[in-house]
Parts: structure tokens; sequence; C-alpha cells
């Protein structure tokens, strides 16, 4: 499990950006870890930790299980890029300076 100094220490920006993976995992990935982010989505914000012990393995898991089908990025690992392209673009064009990676990767 993640050190529970750290999820209370990680400021709220860099917490929600990494929260937008996780989403877009589910999203790709895991419909039934999907509904649990809707049901517990109170906890999560609140960084509860037993919550957050259960969905953080779950959320390794699926991009481990991707990964390794495609080491070299020729074609399933492609889907862990879902978002990307816009966040980018969203960054690029307001200088790197409005949103970090993972608020981007959320308006996609």
């Amino acid at each position: 499990m993640t050190d529970p100094v750290l999820l209370r220490t990680l400021p709220d920006r860099e917490f929600r950006g990494g929260f937008a993976e996780v989403i877009k995992h589910a999203i790709i990935a895991d419909a039934a870890m999907f509904t649990m982010l809707e049901k517990d989505l109170e906890s999560i914000l609140r960084r509860d930790r037993a919550t957050l012990g259960r969905l953080i393995p779950q959320n390794i898991q699926i991009k481990a299980r991707v990964v390794s089908r495609d080491e070299r990025e020729s074609g399933l690992r492609e889907i862990l890029n879902l978002g990307h392209t816009f966040a980018h673009a969203l960054e690029s064009v307001t200088h790197y300076r409005r949103y970090r990676h993972g608020e981007a990767v959320a308006w996609a």
C-alpha cells in the first residue's frame, strides 16, 4: 500500500491528476472498478486508507496487465494513451502553466 503519510501530504492537484488516470484505466479495462469509483468517490477524495488500499492495487494490475501484453507499445498498450493527445495539446496551448498533466487528461 502507498505510504499513508504520502497520501496525506500529496497536494490536491497532484492527487486529482493521478485519480484522472485511475478513472481512465477503469474506463478502458474494468467496468466493475469504474462502478466502485462511482460508489466510493467521497471516500476516495477523502483519501480513505482502506478504500485506496483496494483501489491502488487494482489500478496497478490494470496497467501491468496491459504493459506486459505489449511491452513495446505496438498495439494494445496504446489504449493507455486514451486522452493523452488532447491533454498534450491542452498543455501546449496553455504553455504548460495552467494544467498539470493529469488535469489535462481529465479534460479529455
